[in-house]
């Protein structure tokens, strides 16, 4: 499959995967030879950045679960996490455009996801579903799941007394500088920044008690 991206757009998608991948283990490395390798595999094949994401904080969340603390070295140890994501993508059509059955198929998912999370699912249930509102694309949608992530812990967060958003804040700004400091000095200051924020962005979703919104739970 020849991927759908251009050239330019191939370094912010390693940046962004990178980024995440930091985020997500807790603390900062370069990636390897190899995990650039898997990357590149993933821009190649026309994986969308959104699925990947998606996929890699899927593995995470499932890895706090069950009270992992070992931690993750490459990103080898999500590859099946990436594929099998993938492949549920292209079951929902993805780059194809039938106009009943992928809208069809896509709705069966979000109310799966709904019933899935329970009393959360039904209380934010409009807003799951709105998600699919006149959607082809499947990747799509995960873009908007993700963006109702931030949204809903957004509010969230602004629900919270001025002296329990004080702490919290002061909890992140913490854990991220833990996370991210080693790099500063070998990262170019794009790149650290946008660790810096898809750390923070992870832990505020993390003590909001936002859950992950996805097609491919």
């Amino acid at each position: 499959m020849k991927s759908p991206f251009g050239a330019s757009e191939q370094h912010q998608y390693f940046l962004e995967i990178e980024a995440l991948f930091n985020s997500l283990r807790g603390s900062a490395a370069l990636l390897s030879p190899a995990d650039w390798k898997i990357a590149k595999g993933w821009f190649d094949r026309g994986l969308p950045i959104g699925v990947v994401r998606s996929a890699l904080e899927n593995v995470f969340v499932r890895r706090r679960e069950r009270d992992q603390t070992r931690s993750v070295q490459s990103l080898s140890y999500c590859e099946s996490a990436v594929d099998n994501a993938f492949r549920h993508l292209q079951e929902l059509g993805y780059g194809t455009h039938d106009a009943e059955e992928v809208p069809k198929s896509i709705n069966e998912r979000l109310a799966r996801l709904v019933e899935s999370l329970k009393a959360y699912g039904a209380t934010h249930a409009a807003a799951i579903m709105a998600c699919g509102e006149g959607a082809s694309d499947p990747a799509e949608v995960e873009r908007r799941l993700t963006d109702l992530e931030r949204r809903l812990t957004q509010v969230a967060w602004a629900s919270l007394s001025d002296a329990d958003r004080a702490l919290k804040d002061e909890q992140i700004e913490a854990r991220v500088l833990d996370a991210t400091q080693a790099l500063r000095s070998r990262l170019d200051p794009e790149t650290h920044q946008r660790t810096v924020v898809r750390t923070r962005e992870r832990l505020e979703k993390e003590l909001a008690e936002t859950p992950r919104l996805s097609l491919f739970l």
